[in-house]
């Protein structure tokens, strides 16, 4: 399987660097009024690499992670990170958007 990378640290920064400009339409929002209460999470490019306690919990909703055979791509997200990304068929990929958005520029426009 191919794997993608994930690492959104450009986004981020571009998120980081624009926080405090008004807004463009509408109200402004206040960013530092919430807050984020999960972790981050480290990407997993093999998914072997995973916690044994994630594998568990994946395994005890029904998601076997180490059998790949019966699907074509697997895409991963714990809170609001995305820690893999796989592919083994060819012409499928699965991508988190952020780095669909940079892949591809055409998706932008069908981006709202």
């Amino acid at each position: 399987m191919s794997h993608v990378n994930l690492d959104n640290t450009a986004n981020t920064d571009k998120a980081r660097a624009v926080s405090g400009k008004p807004a463009s339409f509408g109200i402004d929002i206040n960013l530092s009024e919430y807050e984020s209460n999960s972790d981050a999470h480290s990407s997993a490019g093999d998914l072997s690499q995973l916690p044994i306690s994630t594998k568990n919990t994946m395994l005890e909703t029904g998601i076997v992670i180490d059998d790949t055979r019966y699907r074509s791509g697997t895409f991963i997200q714990i809170d609001n990170t995305p820690i893999h990304s796989s592919f083994g068929q060819d012409g499928i990929e699965v991508l988190p958007i952020s780095v669909a958005r940079e892949k591809y520029d055409w998706l932008n426009e069908y981006w709202w």
